[in-house]
C-alpha cells in the first residue's frame, strides 16, 4: 500500500532517507578524520624548544656514528648558528611517543570502523529477505493435523447438545448423566487456560466453543435433576470445580514464576483428563463381564480415535508432553474400545448414548 503523497508533518520517502543516512555516514567519517589530524598536530612540541631539540637530534646522530662523547660535544658547539648559546645537552635515550599520539589514528580507525558498519548494516537491511519455505511435512504436521484435530475435538464436545436438547423438551434427564457435562467444563476450562499460557490458537480454538456449550448445558440440566443424592453430587462437583479453577488463577498470578506458568496449567489440564479417564475404563469393565458393548457408541468411539491420534502427532512435532501425553493415553483407550467393540458385538442396538463412554483427552 503506497502513502499518501500529502500527510501532515515531515515525511521523507526511503530513497530519500537513504542518501540522508549516506551524507551523514561520510560527514562522520571526514569529520573523524579532520578531528585525528587536528589532534595530532596540537600534541606536538612547543616552538621555543625547537634549538634543544635540533641539538638532541645532532647528539644522537653522532653517538650513532661512533664518535667519542667528548669530540660530539665539540662538535655540537662548533656547529651551532652564530650569536646563539652553546646548549649542553647529554645524551639521551630515544623519545617515545606520547600515549595520546599513538592512540589518536586507532581512534580514528575505529570511528571510520563504525561509519562503515553502519553504512553496510543500512545496505544490509534493504537486502531481499530470503524466506525458506516450510516442507510438506511441516505444513501437515503443524498446521493440518491440528486444524483437523480442532474440527474433531469441537465435534465431540458438542456431541452431547441433543441429548441435552432432547432432556429440555422432555422435561427430565431420563437416562442422560449430568456428572460428565459438568466435568467436561472444568477441563474445557482448564485446556483454554493451556493454551492461552503457551499462545497456541489450535488448542485455545479447541476448547473455548466447548466452555460456552457446557455452561449452557450444566444451567439446563440442574433444574431437571430430580434425584436428591445425583443433584447433591452434581452440587458438590461444580462448587468444588469453580474452587479448583479460582486456586488455579490465585496460584499462578501470586505464587507461581511467570516463566512456570504454562508448566503449571498443564499439570492442572492433566489431572482433570486423569478424572475423565475413569469413565471409559468403568465402561470397558461392564463390557468384559456382560461381553457386551452395546454400552459403547461405534461412532463416538471411532472419531475419538481419530482425534487423540491428530493431538498426539501434533503434540510429538511441537514438543509438548502436555499433549501428547494425555492424547498417548487417549488414543490407548479409544483403542481398546474399538478392540471391545469388535469382540463383543452388541446384542442389542444401543438406543441411548452414554456420553460418558468414551471421554478421553481432548487437547
Amino acid at each position: 500500500a503506497q502513502r499518501p503523497k500529502e500527510c501532515t508533518g515531515t515525511y521523507f520517502d526511503r530513497k530519500t532517507m537513504a542518501k540522508l543516512s549516506h551524507v551523514a555516514l561520510l560527514s562522520l567519517g571526514i569529520l573523524s578524520l579532520v578531528s585525528v589530524a587536528w589532534v595530532y598536530k596540537r600534541s606536538g612540541q612547543p616552538n621555543e624548544l625547537s634549538s634543544t631539540l635540533r641539538a638532541k637530534a645532532r647528539l644522537t646522530s653522532l653517538s650513532r656514528s661512533g664518535m667519542p662523547i667528548g669530540r660530539q660535544r665539540a662538535h655540537s658547539v662548533s656547529t651551532a648558528r652564530p650569536f646563539q648559546r652553546p646548549v649542553e645537552v647529554a645524551p639521551v635515550k630515544p623519545k617515545r611517543k606520547p600515549r595520546m599520539r599513538g592512540a589518536l589514528p586507532k581512534i580514528g580507525g575505529g570511528l571510520l570502523l563504525l561509519a562503515g558498519s553502519a553504512g553496510g548494516a543500512h545496505a544490509a537491511s534493504k537486502a531481499v529477505e530470503i524466506v525458506v519455505k516450510p516442507t510438506m511435512e511441516e505444513v501437515v504436521l503443524t498446521k493440518v493435523i491440528p486444524s483437523i484435530g480442532t474440527v474433531l475435538s469441537n465435534a465431540l464436545y458438542f456431541s452431547f447438545a441433543p441429548g441435552v436438547a432432547a432432556a429440555l423438551k422432555a422435561g427430565s434427564l431420563g437416562a442422560l448423566n449430568p456428572i460428565p457435562v459438568a466435568t467436561q467444563l472444568y477441563s474445557t476450562i482448564a485446556w483454554s487456560i493451556y493454551g492461552l499460557a503457551i499462545k497456541n490458537p489450535f488448542v485455545t480454538a479447541s476448547n473455548v466453543p466447548a466452555i460456552i456449550l457446557s455452561m449452557w448445558a450444566v444451567a439446563s440440566l440442574t433444574p431437571l435433576i430430580n434425584d436428591k443424592s445425583q443433584l447433591k453430587s452434581f452440587q458438590n462437583l461444580l462448587v468444588a470445580g469453580s474452587a479448583a479453577v479460582s486456586g488455579l488463577w490465585a496460584l499462578l498470578i501470586f505464587f507461581v514464576d511467570p516463566t512456570k506458568h504454562a508448566f503449571v496449567a498443564g499439570l492442572f489440564a492433566t489431572a482433570i483428563c486423569i478424572i475423565l479417564f475413569a469413565s471409559p475404563l468403568t465402561a470397558m469393565k461392564s463390557v468384559i463381564e456382560k461381553k457386551d458393548a452395546s454400552s459403547i457408541y461405534a461412532p463416538f468411539a471411532i472419531v475419538q480415535t481419530v482425534n487423540c491420534l491428530m493431538w498426539f502427532l501434533y503434540g510429538l512435532k511441537i514438543d509438548d508432553v502436555m499433549i501428547f501425553g494425555p492424547n498417548a493415553t487417549g488414543l490407548i483407550l479409544a483403542i481398546i474400545q474399538l478392540a471391545l467393540l469388535i469382540i463383543f458385538p452388541s446384542k442389542a442396538k444401543a438406543t441411548e448414548v452414554d456420553p460418558d463412554s468414551s471421554k478421553g483427552a481432548l487437547a
